[in-house]
């Protein structure tokens, strides 16, 4: 649902929008709460604009407030000099009297209280309540998402190094070892830096989770039939490429709720650099968990589609 009102109100990132889009594309039920989102909405569109008051209101209100009193006092008639022309009908001359008491209906301070008053204070008093609450109400969403795309905007950063890497091997991703014991997911930020493709005062952590490299989970590679460590390699068909998530924020602490930092899911990075949020772990390929392999272990793959995103020390 936060999607979906990402999606209307035009907040979320390219590539967040083109999954929503994908799918509205093939699930019914996501178009039905789309739907119901619109009607919601669709209310508040009539107060888009407020309206344009007239030019001459002020010029009209002094003009009605004066036809008022003139017509409710008793007019004090007043001699005209000789050589002073005589005033225009239209424009009936006003004593000192009149203008102060004209001012004073003016002043509102000194207007005395009314029912239509009392009522527009209401009305104000509860459109501030309700602009409040929904401000208040989508303070939350809106600090969530700067959060979701401060990191992604940081996993770009991650994908531009591991992508310099692969290019100089021979389209290889690093790789967690089995055969070195030193070997975890937490070195391969220590490879990028002394490789050179990730400067050593570039930031790689979360903003969410400022835990270095731990605040990220990363692939842990696949055996094949022979039990032979693989790690990822760029030089895979593209629609391979677009499904396979090479990392992603880390996992809650047993792997089975959401990232703890984004609460409600995580970003994942795919094979060919695209970033999604996604509101569960079973984000591989057909509902694959990303941070166990299919025999329930937080180890290395039993083949290529079967992706295991470790954290901190986890080896294959």
């Amino acid at each position: 649902m936060d999607d979906l009102v990402g999606f209307l109100l035009n907040l979320d990132e390219p590539d967040e929008r083109a999954a929503v889009e994908r799918q509205l594309l093939r699930d019914p039920a996501v178009r039905r709460d789309l739907e119901l989102l619109q009607r919601g909405l669709k209310p508040l569109e009539a107060d888009r604009e407020a309206p344009v008051p007239p030019r001459d209101l002020v010029a009209r209100t002094i003009a009605r407030v004066a036809g008022h009193i003139c017509a409710h006092q008793p007019r004090v008639e007043t001699e005209t000099s000789p050589t002073q022309p005589a005033a225009d009908s239209r424009f009936p001359r006003l004593s000192a009297d009149k203008w102060r008491a004209i001012l004073n209906q003016l002043d509102r301070r000194q207007m005395p209280p009314s029912r239509w008053q009392s009522s527009d204070l209401v009305i104000a008093a509860s459109v501030l309540v309700i602009g409040f609450g929904v401000i208040l109400t989508g303070l939350p969403y809106l600090k969530h998402r700067a959060k979701v795309s401060a990191c992604q905007n940081q996993m770009r950063q991650l994908y531009a190094a591991l992508d310099g890497y692969a290019e100089r091997h021979a389209g290889q991703f690093p790789q967690v070892r089995d055969d070195v014991p030193m070997s975890t997911v937490a070195t391969v930020l220590t490879e990028l830096r002394l490789s050179g493709d990730l400067p050593q005062a570039e930031r790689t952590a979360c903003p969410a989770a400022p835990l270095g490299f731990a605040s990220y989970a990363y692939t842990l590679g696949y055996r094949d039939e022979a039990g032979h460590l693989h790690g990822l390699n760029r030089d895979v068909p593209r629609v391979t490429r677009s499904v396979l998530p090479l990392a992603a924020d880390r996992p809650a602490i047993g792997r089975t709720t959401p990232n703890p930092d984004h609460r409600t899911g995580q970003n994942v990075l795919f094979l060919d650099g695209h970033i999604m949020f996604c509101t569960t772990g079973r984000v591989g390929v057909d509902g694959d968990d990303i941070y166990r392999n299919q025999l329930g272990q937080v180890r290395a793959g039993v083949s290529l589609f079967d992706t295991v995103l470790g954290v901190g020390g986890d080896r294959p």
